[in-house]
């Protein structure tokens, strides 16, 4: 994603079909001025008043054809808009000249011509337009200073006061001419990026509802402020009450360290912080995330009006470098879309969490233990690899409810869950199957090596200090040895834990391999 050019925007403020159409309004303002000042002031006028009349009405009909012709072609035409300003500069040039000459107090509607064909248009069309003015001037200044000024205007004045009128024209066109522009440039350049930002906010909210996890909320987010703005570090940080994580794929997502002064004044403002650079002492874990940073800005991240996280950005390697305000309101803007989007992906963890584990014990549950066993034995049949299953029940655990009462099961139940998890590897999957039934996949594990386990797990549970005191059987077997699938496994390990069952409990039971059951069996 990266941001649009000005060039590529200048022309999409405002369509050229209205810079046209405001342009005829300013020449039909132009054109009552005139005749205004006509009947006004006959005395001053040259020529027969009709003349004024009948040249300014075909000025009118003319323009109104070629604004005709322009919507007749159906696409637009810069041509045809520049001819039009040429027209407007020959016809103001001829009232002023019949009407005063150099002195004429028409000839400054020339001045608001430039003004405003700079508000509509563009500097360069005004600067252009200002020459074309200036040019006309000068070549009456020529025509007067020659002599031919009472045959072809019908005045004469003195040719100083020629000059020093042509002069204070001159001055005043390109004033107004560089002055408007300047303005209108700002103007536009303030709105083409307030164009900009929307845009690229729009985008990341676009973005944000492709992605689901915490860590691309944070991607989508650093790639977005990043490109807008040009950060040079940017972090961004989850926040508990009992510290930070940062918000990026592989990190822990467990509080690293406590809340930095900044974090924390930037979340009881509820709004940006700068700071000029970030005291080590005060802010330890971002002197350590961005070391030796300078002119930082923090913008809190909230959530249903909790803090959720903080944006941490680095806007320059300058202290003298400042941050614009609007961009300090945008980075706040983006942060509130962000921040709901980071909420949702974590509820939508939470829920996803909630439906893959089970409530009392935190492991996985029967579902997610089925689809995993299904998708490691496929996964065995592939690589042509062992896998082992063990399958352990809590002995005489009625009798502990019954005894103790379900809370002190459901004490047992998570002691036991809990040393499963200490015991087993990092790739093991433990899961709750049923009641007081618990099952561990071990991946890669051959008979012998899955008997290992299930014993030292069988004494992980005997070895427990937690009153009351519980022991378990366990049953166990391995793919491909004494099952060819994910059914016929969880047969052969819960036929072995009952195996373990009959022979007394607190004892580890192996299924038996599929030849010598088929050889038992003839």
């Amino acid at each position: 994603m990266t941001r649009r050019s000005n060039d590529s925007m200048i022309n999409e403020m405002v369509p050229l079909a209205n810079r046209l159409l405001y342009m005829q309004v300013v020449r039909l303002v132009a054109s009552l001025g005139v005749l205004g000042y006509v009947a006004a002031a006959t005395a001053r006028v040259t020529v027969a008043p009709r003349l004024v009349v009948v040249g300014t009405l075909a000025y009118l009909a003319f323009a109104g054809v070629a604004h005709l012709f322009w919507h007749l072609l159906g696409r637009r035409n810069i041509t045809l808009f520049g001819a039009l300003l040429i027209i407007d500069g020959f016809y103001l040039c001829w009232v002023a000249s019949v009407s005063g000459g150099s002195v004429s107090p028409l000839r400054w509607i020339a001045v608001l011509h430039v003004m405003m064909t700079a508000l509509l248009a563009s500097y360069r069309t005004a600067v252009k337009l200002a020459v074309w003015h200036t040019l006309l001037a000068l070549v009456t200044l020529q025509i007067l200073d020659a002599g031919y000024g009472a045959e072809a205007f019908g005045v004469k004045h003195p040719p100083a006061l020629d000059h020093i009128a042509t002069a204070c024209f001159v001055i005043a066109v390109w004033l107004s001419a560089v002055g408007t522009a300047s303005f209108a440039a700002m103007n536009e350049r303030e709105l083409r990026r307030r164009k900009i930002d929307l845009e690229d906010l729009a985008r990341m909210a676009t973005d944000l509802e492709q992605v689901s996890t915490p860590e691309e909320v944070g991607s989508t987010l650093r790639r977005t402020l990043v490109e807008a703005y040009g950060f040079s570090r940017l972090e961004i940080l989850a926040v508990h009450p009992d510290g930070v994580y940062p918000l990026e794929a592989g990190a822990p997502a467990v509080p690293a360290a406590g809340l930095d002064e900044v974090v924390c004044r930037a979340i009881e403002a509820h709004r940006s912080v700068l700071v000029a650079w970030a005291d080590p002492r005060l802010n330890p874990y971002l002197a350590d995330r961005m070391p030796n940073a300078e002119n930082l800005v923090v913008t809190p991240l909230f959530a249903e009006g909790n803090a959720i996280g903080a944006v941490v950005a680095e806007h320059g390697s300058k202290q003298t470098q400042r941050i614009e305000r609007r961009v300090v309101s945008m980075l706040e803007r983006f942060c509130a879309h962000a921040a709901l989007a980071l909420r949702n992906a974590w509820l939508l963890e939470e829920v996803r969490k909630v439906a893959a584990t089970d409530g009392l014990t935190g492991l996985a549950n029967r579902r997610t233990f089925e689809e995993a066993l299904t998708r490691e034995v496929a996964r065995s049949a592939r690589s042509a690899s062992a896998l082992g299953l063990v399958m352990l029940d809590i002995d005489h655990f009625k009798k502990l409810n019954d005894t103790y009462g379900h809370r002190a099961g459901d004490a047992a139940l998570q002691n036991v869950a809990a040393v499963l998890l200490d015991c087993a590897r990092e790739m093991d999957i433990v899961a709750r199957y049923g009641g007081e039934e618990l099952a561990v996949i071990i991946p890669g594990a051959g008979p012998c090596e899955a008997a290992a386990v299930g014993e030292r797990l069988r004494a992980a549970v005997e070895a427990l200090g937690a009153e009351p005191r519980v022991t378990a059987s366990v049953g166990v077997a391995s793919y491909p040895a004494a099952a060819d699938s994910a059914e016929g496994l969880v047969r052969a390990a819960d036929a072995a834990m009952y195996d373990a069952k009959r022979a007394g409990r607190n004892r580890t039971s192996v299924a038996a391999a599929v030849d010598s059951v088929a050889s038992r069996t003839r």
